[in-house]
């Protein structure tokens, strides 16, 4: 656990798509959803489909989403977090994730995906 990083990009006509990356293969975030609803994720500002990325990062983070945390957290994930990431792109850890979720971090580091040359996107490249 711990090994996996979070990336959200958005494609050319700026729709919003969180991808997981792990052991070399990337999958989208909707594939891991414990939640038996068609939901839609976004983020840099308040709003419901900011909470769905809250809920659903918590819950993939934890590898389940039962998890009492997922609830107790959601809300300040969302708060202090995902309504503030950068609109464009970007990228989380899920370890630093953790340390946060367990009280070893007191803020989660957020690293800004740069625009490709072609204006749309960003690099898929991870550090």
């Amino acid at each position: 656990m711990g090994d996996r990083v979070y990336q959200g990009i958005r494609d050319r006509r700026g729709l919003p798509e969180v991808y997981v990356i792990e052991n070399l293969r990337r999958r989208t975030l909707k594939e891991q959803l414990f939640l038996y609803r068609p939901i839609e994720f976004d983020w840099g500002y308040p709003g419901e489909d900011a909470m769905n990325l809250s809920i659903t990062l918590l819950a993939d983070a934890l590898e389940g989403g039962d998890d009492p945390l997922v609830d107790e957290l959601k809300d300040r994930l969302h708060d202090e977090l995902v309504s503030m990431l950068p609109a464009a792109g970007w990228q989380i850890n899920q370890w630093q994730l953790l340390d946060w979720v367990y009280g070893r971090s007191q803020r989660i580091p957020v690293y800004q995906l740069p625009l490709d040359e072609l204006g749309g996107g960003v690099e898929q490249s991870v550090n």
